[in-house]
């Protein structure tokens, strides 16, 4: 693993909105000058940026946090853990889902239904929408979803081509036996 964090000015501006370190402790973990963290908190340049989690991409752990933000001499310290992929990288269950993929995800699983001769569970894994919502949209017993306008899973970025293609060809393929 480099010694060198992921982007790091949206990585600084995870730790200005989401801990307590001191602007000089974001600047040396992130090399960057103490102005442009500034800056950053300020609002420059923010407008059109997404924070960077440093948590979730393997480069720091909680403790290293809490450990700098007891005491602002401390600097931070690249993580040791394997970025990706790693047994050691505690995965969440829980992942935060912006409320508008929430709604894609719905419009999603609706196209899908509408538009090829999919299962459910083939459709959970296409959209990662929950189970439950799913069958009810497999039984048209979702609330309201009559006013749901379908939407391509593809287009709102929820899977690939190459993931619907794949999910198609596995039922071409039950179909023929």
């Amino acid at each position: 693993m480099k010694n060198e964090v992921i982007k790091p000015v949206a990585t600084a501006l995870w730790l200005i909105e989401n801990t307590m370190l001191t602007f000089e402790q974001i600047a040396g973990f992130c090399n960057l000058s103490l102005n442009e963290v500034k800056e950053l908190a300020d609002g420059f340049e923010k407008a059109d940026l997404e924070p960077s989690n440093p948590i979730q991409k393997g480069q720091l752990t909680e403790e290293e946090i809490k450990r700098c933000e007891r005491n602002s001499s401390f600097k931070l310290k690249i993580s040791s853990l394997p970025l990706y992929g790693d047994i050691n990288i505690k995965k969440s269950k829980r992942v935060f889902t912006p409320m508008s993929q929430r709604k894609d995800k719905i419009s999603a699983a609706v196209f899908l239904f509408q538009n090829y001769p999919l299962t459910i569970s083939q459709v959970i894994k296409l959209t990662k929408a929950s189970k439950k919502t799913v069958e009810e949209i497999f039984s048209k017993t979702y609330a309201k979803i009559e006013d749901i306008t379908p939407k391509d899973p593809i287009s709102c970025g929820l899977c690939t081509a190459a993931a619907l293609n794949e999910e198609l060809a596995k039922t071409k393929k039950h179909d023929r036996h």
